[in-house]
């Protein structure tokens, strides 16, 4: 319910639902619906329709409709160029006009059972290929307003995504299961490796083996071995009637092959992982299999990591296939995660997670962490106006602050971790020009009125930024609102990252209202060669410029990201292409 946003303008409480309903479980067709009905609430509108073409982009896939078809055969073909939504797909350009029955773009058709009168329209766009339109319609004339475009814009950049993955599932199902097959799982995995060494974020791969499926097969024969994979991947995917185990929306499970299924726990750390993976153990063990005539069947599982594990395909697969193994070994019917114990020439007793415990206990102690600094800077005169303190471990076990972190969340020591890192951040504050501020990462966890007490930074709070990282980790937004209100109160602002990255930013964005946001790097990357990039940058800019919220490229590489950024009129700019992070305190590589 969007009761839970409370005086958020409607809008973005809509918007915000939506993004979050998005990522929960939906057939195709189902989700088709939805992104409809949302579409006419959105802009109070009696007709939506969603026109979504074939991979070749030049057949109609498939319709669907919130209201009453405007035609009395409303499944007639669909011409790209041709009509208002064929001007759409065209041009990947919104449309709108409050007369639609006499703009030259519309093409009327046999059996139209009224007038159109106004109408609004957006492309349905995934990178550079248009998927269809999204568009509405009202009788009344002038209807649609500069405000109504841009959030319709905004909503079909939410729902692309999600569309045109449906729309794969065409093609990328296991004919047997339902699930994805081998083919598609590779692709999502080399996708997934590259985000999280992109950026430093983690990611579980977990492998489901079952259980003496061979003898089971010789014994019964195999159209009972596959009335038991169909049962087993009911289980896996998170539909079966009998338990309560559930996937994400962002989660991928695939049939690896045989008797084998893969997870892809996207953001997922090793702990996490194998938390979930020994719930789905156990939910297979309990399955009731009498109609099949089956004894209870049993299942062994491995759960490897990315980065910690490996940094490729074949090594998580690798990885991932050695625990499943080393869990056959050791009994069957278990989960284990992959260390380096388990390929050990000798046994070993020191596995990758106790040599990371140990660097983190070195780390605190020694204060084993320096900073590096970035300049945040004014777009248009290139005025340094801020820099963020970005956190770089010493120690040789962390490939980076990302894993860092995740360690100490596992032993519980973010807190004590945090105090130190910003500590050492601080430290040459003192050197830092009065015309800037200073941005200073905070982890969920942290966000604390215990804040407003700490030294050195709560006495120049005024000039400190808190950027909360990490948002879907935010459990508790209304304890979070009112620690933030404290905090503002003795004069910190806060920051929010990763805003277009998904629900979580969406969200912390409606419930939190930050004093400043950084568009996801996602976003930024490439920007100058995507439509559907630039579009929802345009619109959450003009957004956030109307809620008076500063907005940071974070990310800018290339002379052309620059440039492109520039001239959508993003106010700050922050990346390698002005400066990398340096010592206390770089100048700009570009100026001017």
């Amino acid at each position: 319910s969007c009761e839970q946003y409370g005086a958020m303008p409607r809008a973005l409480q809509l918007l915000a639902e939506l993004a979050r309903e998005l990522h929960e479980p939906h057939s195709f067709n189902e989700l088709l619906q939805l992104v409809v009905e949302r579409c006419a609430a959105l802009l109070d509108t009696p007709r939506a329709t969603i026109r979504l073409l074939d991979a070749s982009g030049t057949r109609l896939l498939a319709v669907c409709r919130a209201g009453d078809p405007l035609h009395l055969n409303p499944n007639e073909e669909f011409e790209v160029g041709e009509g208002l939504m064929g001007w759409i797909v065209a041009n990947a350009e919104p449309l709108r006009t409050g007369d639609a029955d006499n703009d030259p773009r519309f093409a009327k058709r046999e059996g139209q059972k009224s007038k159109l009168g106004s109408f609004v329209g957006a492309p349905l766009i995934a990178g550079n290929t248009p998927l269809g339109v999204l568009g509405a319609a009202d009788p009344s004339p002038n209807r649609f307003d500069r405000d109504a475009e841009h959030q319709l814009t905004l909503l079909a950049g939410l729902a692309a995504p999600h569309i045109e993955i449906a729309r794969r599932d065409f093609v990328v199902r296991d004919p047997l299961t339902g699930l994805s097959n081998h083919a598609h799982f590779q692709q999502h995995l080399e996708r997934e490796i590259e985000r999280s060494v992109s950026y430093g974020l983690p990611f579980s791969l977990v492998f489901v083996d079952v259980d003496r499926f061979e003898k089971l097969n010789d014994a019964h024969g195999h159209r009972r071995g596959d009335d038991l994979l169909r049962r087993v991947a009911e289980v896996v995917s998170g539909h079966s009637s009998q338990g309560s185990f559930r996937l994400r929306g962002q989660d991928l499970v695939a049939r690896f092959g045989g008797d084998e299924f893969a997870l892809i726990l996207p953001y997922t750390s090793k702990e996490g992982a194998c938390a979930k993976a020994e719930m789905l153990r156990e939910h297979i063990a309990q399955m009731d299999l009498a109609n099949l005539e089956l004894e209870p069947q049993s299942v062994s599982v491995g759960v490897a990591t990315v980065p910690d594990d490996a940094h490729d395909r074949a090594s998580v697969i690798a990885a991932a296939k050695t625990a499943v193994n080393a869990a056959k070994r050791s009994g069957r019917n278990t989960t284990i995660a992959y260390s380096r114990a388990l390929t050990a020439a000798k046994d070993s007793q020191l596995a990758i997670d106790v040599d990371k415990l140990i660097a983190l206990d070195q780390t605190i102690d020694n204060k084993g962490i320096c900073y590096l600094y970035q300049p945040i800077v004014d777009a248009m005169s290139h005025a340094i106006v801020a820099f963020e303190a970005l956190c770089r471990p010493n120690h040789e076990a962390f490939s980076g602050p990302a894993a860092l972190i995740e360690t100490a969340e596992h032993a519980g020591r973010v807190l004590e971790l945090g105090r130190i890192c910003r500590s050492v951040s601080m430290s040459p504050f003192s050197q830092l020009d009065d015309s800037c501020v200073m941005f200073v990462n905070l982890h969920p966890r942290e966000i604390d009125t215990a804040l407003l007490h700490e030294q050195p930074m709560a006495d120049v709070a005024g000039r400190i930024v808190l950027e909360i990282t990490e948002t879907a980790a935010i459990a508790d937004y209304e304890r979070v609102r009112d620690v933030i209100a404290a905090l503002r109160e003795h004069g910190y602002r806060i920051a929010l990252d990763d805003l277009g990255a998904g629900y979580a930013g969406l969200n912390s964005l409606a419930l939190l209202q930050p004093d400043f946001v950084k568009l996801d790097m996602a976003l930024i990357r490439g920007i100058h060669e995507k439509s559907s990039s630039r579009r929802l940058v345009k619109h959450l800019l003009e957004f956030c410029m109307g809620e008076n919220i500063p907005v940071i490229a974070e990310g800018v590489e290339t002379e052309a990201e620059h440039d492109k950024v520039r001239e959508l009129g993003c106010p700050l700019l922050q990346g390698n292409y002005l400066a990398r992070p340096g010592m206390p305190f770089p100048d700009l590589d570009v100026m001017g």
